[in-house]
C-alpha cells in the first residue's frame, strides 16, 4: 500500500498540476480531507504554461504564495499586437485598474513547485505513479479504484506496470487532469470541439549577447499576425526568451494531442537554430536580438474545446479536463485556477456548512458560459454597426485568444483595446 494512501476521503483531487495542486491547497486550507492522486511519475519537468495573470496572481496572494513567485519571474506591463512590423494595438495591463497591474512570466514547475511545498506542510501528499482506473457514483458518495504504477526497465526501453490497485471512497471528486481526463471519461461528459486544431513551433532559447532591459523600456508580450497565422514572443528575463510560431496546414497531422506534463513528446527534429532565426526574420522583423543557445524546442497540437458541462453528479471539472484553448494567451491554466478557488470554496460549503449541492450546479453554469464566450468564433457585441471596423474589431476572437487575460479583465482589456485601435 503507498505511503499516504487514505481509503476514505472526502475529496478525491485527481491530476496534480497547477489547477489540481490549488484545488487541494484551497480545500486543505479549510480543513477538508483531500487524497491527490496523479499519473505521471514527478511533477512537471518542462513547463509549458508560462505566465500568470493579473487575477490568478490575486488568488495565490490570497494564500501568501503571490509575493514569493514574483520575485522569482518576469513582469510583462503591456501587449502589444504587430501585423509584421507595424504595431497595431497595445495593451496596457494597469489600465483595468488591477491590484497587480502586470502579468507575470514564470515557469509552470515553479508553479506546481510552490503549491506542491505549500501542501506537504499541510500534511497532503501527492501520490505520483497513481492512475485513476474507475469511478461510479453511489448514493451518498464515490466509490474509486486507484493503479499504482511502477517502471520496469526492458532491453533498451521501459514500460509502466500497475503494481497494486487500491480502492477507496470519496463524497466528491475533483477532475483536473488535463485534456484526456479520466474523470470527465469516466462519468460520460462529452468534450466538444469549439473550432480548427492549429499547430505551434515552439522554441525557448538564449540570445547572444545575454541582455536585459533598461528601466525606461519594460518587458512586453509581443503578438504577431502574420498572413493570417498568430505568433508570439515573450521574453522571460535574463536574456532568455520563448517564441511560438503557428505553422500551415494543421489538418495534415492526424495524431492525437501529444502533450504530457513530464517531457515534451512531439519533437520535431527540423525545427532547431536555423528554423528559429528564419521565422524570426519573417514574422518578427523588429526582433533585434542574436539567437543564442537553443535550450529546447518542440511541435505541439492545441485544440479549442470545451466540456458538455463542468459537473454531473459529485464529479466535477476545472482546467483542460473542461476546456482547451490555443497558447498564446495562457488562458486555459490561469481560468483553470480561478475555477480551483471557485470550486474548493463551493465544496467546503456543502461539506461544512450543509450547502446544497446545487452550488456545483452554478458552478458549471457559471464557468461554462465563460469559456463559451472566451470559445466561440466571434464574441458577441465586438462589431460596431454603424461605421467601418477597426483592426482589433476585425480580428476580434483570435484577439480575444491572445490576450494573457481572463474573466473581467479580459473584457475590459477587449474593451479598451477596440477603442485605441488603429484603422
Amino acid at each position: 500500500m503507498a505511503s499516504g494512501w487514505q481509503r476514505e476521503t472526502e475529496v478525491l483531487v485527481v491530476g496534480a498540476g497547477p489547477v489540481g495542486l490549488l484545488t487541494a491547497l484551497s480545500l486543505s486550507e479549510e480543513g477538508v480531507k483531500v487524497q491527490v492522486v496523479d499519473e505521471g511519475p514527478r511533477p512537471t519537468e518542462r513547463s509549458y504554461a508560462l505566465a500568470l495573470h493579473s487575477g490568478s496572481l490575486g488568488l495565490l496572494d490570497d494564500l501568501d504564495l503571490a509575493a514569493p513567485l514574483i520575485g522569482q519571474g518576469q513582469k510583462i506591463e503591456c501587449c502589444t499586437f504587430y501585423e509584421g512590423s507595424e504595431i497595431k494595438a497595445e495593451a496596457r495591463f494597469d489600465a483595468t485598474g488591477a491590484d497587480y497591474p502586470f502579468v507575470l512570466v514564470l515557469p509552470q514547475s515553479r508553479l506546481e513547485n510552490a503549491l506542491h511545498e505549500r501542501l506537504e506542510e499541510k500534511g497532503v501528499a501527492v501520490l505520483w505513479s497513481h492512475r485513476l482506473n474507475r469511478l461510479q457514483e453511489e448514493e451518498d458518495r464515490l466509490r474509486f479504484e486507484v493503479e499504482r504504477l511502477q517502471r520496469e526497465e526492458g532491453a533498451g526501453h521501459g514500460e509502466w506496470i500497475v503494481q497494486e490497485r487500491m480502492t477507496g471512497n470519496a463524497l466528491f471528486v475533483a477532475g483536473c487532469d488535463g485534456h484526456d481526463s479520466l474523470v470527465r471519461r469516466s462519468v460520460g461528459i462529452a468534450f466538444e470541439s469549439m473550432g480548427e486544431a492549429k499547430r505551434f513551433a515552439v522554441f525557448e532559447f538564449a540570445v547572444d549577447p545575454v541582455v536585459e532591459p533598461q528601466e525606461s523600456c519594460s518587458p512586453r508580450q509581443s503578438v504577431i499576425l502574420w498572413e493570417g497565422k498568430w505568433s508570439v514572443v515573450w521574453p522571460m528575463g535574463r536574456g532568455r526568451f520563448r517564441c511560438g510560431f503557428q505553422l500551415d496546414e494543421p489538418q495534415r497531422y492526424s495524431e492525437p494531442r501529444e502533450k504530457s506534463r513530464q517531457a515534451l513528446e512531439v519533437v520535431f527534429p527540423t525545427m532547431g537554430r536555423r528554423d528559429l532565426r528564419r521565422l524570426i526574420v519573417e514574422r518578427a522583423p523588429w526582433f533585434d536580438h542574436s539567437v543564442g543557445d537553443l535550450l529546447w524546442s518542440a511541435v505541439l497540437r492545441f485544440e479549442r474545446r470545451l466540456a458538455q458541462t463542468f459537473h454531473r453528479g459529485r464529479a466535477v471539472l476545472a482546467g483542460d479536463a473542461a476546456h482547451l484553448a490555443l497558447p498564446v494567451g495562457v488562458q486555459s491554466m490561469n481560468s483553470g485556477l480561478a475555477e480551483a478557488r471557485d470550486l474548493a470554496g463551493r465544496l467546503y460549503r456543502i461539506l461544512r456548512q450543509d450547502a446544497d449541492q446545487s452550488l456545483l450546479r452554478e458552478y458549471s453554469r457559471v464557468h461554462h458560459q465563460q469559456w463559451k464566450h472566451i470559445l466561440q468564433e466571434q464574441p458577441a457585441g465586438t462589431q460596431p454597426p454603424d461605421r467601418p471596423l477597426n483592426w482589433v474589431q476585425r480580428h476580434a476572437a483570435q484577439v480575444r485568444d491572445c490576450l494573457p487575460a481572463s474573466g473581467l479583465q479580459l473584457d475590459q482589456l477587449m474593451r479598451l483595446l477596440s477603442g485605441s485601435s488603429q484603422g
